[in-house]
This record gives structure tokens, C-alpha cells and sequence, in this order.
């Protein structure tokens, strides 16, 4: 099985998507996230992390 890394949005660290702690949906996409902390960022300002993502 081939493992496809993702980037943890919330703190920019690489995660492995099978591996990955935590999972968050928003806007029809699955968010690969590190650790708790890092969903909970995540949810808590979706737009902000996924603009910070385009730059």
C-alpha cells in the first residue's frame, strides 16, 4: 500500500494520510490533521488556515 503524505494545514507539518490523528471535512475536502490540537485549530477558522494554504 502506498501512503500519500498530506500537509497539516493548522501547523504545516507533513502526516501521512492513513496515519493521520485527526480527520476534518470542510467544504467537500478532506483535511489530513497531526494531532487534536491541530483539528481544533483547524475547525475553529477553517478560511483563515486554507488562505494561509494558497499564499
Amino acid at each position: 500500500m502506498v501512503s500519500r503524505i498530506a500537509i497539516n494545514l493548522a501547523c504545516k507539518m507533513e502526516v501521512e494520510e492513513v496515519g493521520a490523528v485527526a480527520i476534518s471535512g470542510y467544504k467537500s475536502k478532506i483535511y489530513y490533521l497531526y494531532a487534536v490540537g491541530c483539528k481544533k485549530a483547524f475547525d475553529q477558522n477553517q478560511e483563515r488556515h486554507l488562505t494561509k494554504e494558497r499564499k
